[in-house]
């Protein structure tokens, strides 16, 4: 109880503004002839495909590359995700890094070595400000800030160049991607290009900018370690091979027969605000996404197909699905 009364709070931090830059003019993007009035969007079905083209995206950066996850596993596909972010960096690539705070235990030494970077930003949303190596240690020592603490941010995105970006279910960890021996998480995920991702980006940057995003040397419970970034990176299976580095030539080659087969057309996003002030004070109204469905619902037709890991609805979604089949929509939920 001592402990837990006589820690103040943690406080927003004050940070500068910062955005993303308008869509990089390189010229593998300018080659493509990329349409500037119609989205373009590629399903990313399959696991080892999806980091495949994670990577491939990275490979094809030319000036940033914005990255938000909630989780991030310092495994196979997460140390070639890394492995491609850093190489991206030492190539000039400015590279912006932003992460939930849910499971980032024993893992500040690394991340204050990827912020010494000169071309590496990395923020950590809505922080545990006693931090531990261990998460149940973690907790109690948090307890007092639950209310705050319970708000997360499960967003995942990839933004490269403002050009194309990935966005859709998948966390950065092997059984998100068929490489776990035991687990394997399905999901999906689109590769999108076109006018959505600026909006795509300016959403990211809402999280980047807002006060309760902190720069990684700011909350953590170490000093920085002259850790280096190449002595984190063995801890993959070197083994795997999922992804060819391929030369400039085939990387446009391979951009070309993907935009071939793309679907193209206009599209919506629909995304959550960060809090405007402390997340404790975010009342459970303040849910944009949820509305937004259930507005979709209330103007269905004729079907309404809804797949997810997670159905947990509230008296106002089950009402929309419920007048929907009065009126005679079919609605089918996997």
């Amino acid at each position: 109880s001592i402990l837990l009364t006589a820690c103040s709070p943690l406080q927003p931090v004050d940070t500068p503004l910062e955005q993303t830059p308008g869509p990089a003019d390189s010229a593998l993007w300018s080659s493509l002839a990329l349409s500037e009035s119609n989205s373009w969007y590629v399903l990313l079905n399959d696991g080892p495909a999806a980091l495949d083209w994670r990577l491939t995206a990275i490979d094809s950066a030319t000036e940033n590359i914005d990255l938000q996850t909630f989780l991030w596993g310092l495994d196979t596909a997460g140390m070639l995700v890394l492995e491609h972010l850093i190489k991206a960096a030492d190539r000039g690539v400015v590279v912006r890094i932003l992460i939930d705070d849910t499971f980032l235990i024993s893992e500040d030494d690394a991340l204050l070595a990827l912020q010494e970077h000169p071309n590496i930003e990395y923020r950590v949303f809505n922080p545990h400000q006693r931090r531990s190596n261990s998460f149940l240690t973690r907790q109690i020592l948090n307890l007092g800030e639950f209310k705050r603490l319970d708000h997360r941010m499960h967003n995942k995105v990839m933004v490269v160049d403002n050009r194309i970006a990935i966005v859709g279910g998948r966390n950065l960890a092997d059984e998100y991607f068929g490489l776990h021996e035991t687990a394997n998480f399905r999901d999906l995920e689109l590769l999108i290009g076109g006018p959505i991702t600026l909006e795509v980006s300016t959403a990211f940057d809402n999280y980047w900018n807002n006060p309760w995003s902190f720069p990684i040397e700011r909350i953590a419970h170490i000093k920085s370690s002259p850790v280096k970034l190449d002595k984190i990176l063995q801890i993959r299976d070197k083994h795997v091979h999922i992804h060819s580095e391929g030369t400039t030539e085939e990387r446009l080659r391979r951009w070309q027969s993907l935009l071939a087969d793309a679907e193209t057309g206009r599209a919506t996003l629909f995304v959550d605000e960060p809090p405007a002030s402390s997340p404790a004070n975010q009342e459970p109204v303040f849910r944009e996404v949820a509305n937004e469905l259930i507005a979709l619902f209330e103007d269905a037709q004729e079907d309404i197909w809804i797949v997810s890991a997670y159905l947990i609805p509230m008296p106002d979604l089950e009402g929309a699905v419920q007048r929907a089949v009065k009126r005679g929509v079919r609605v089918r939920i996997l």
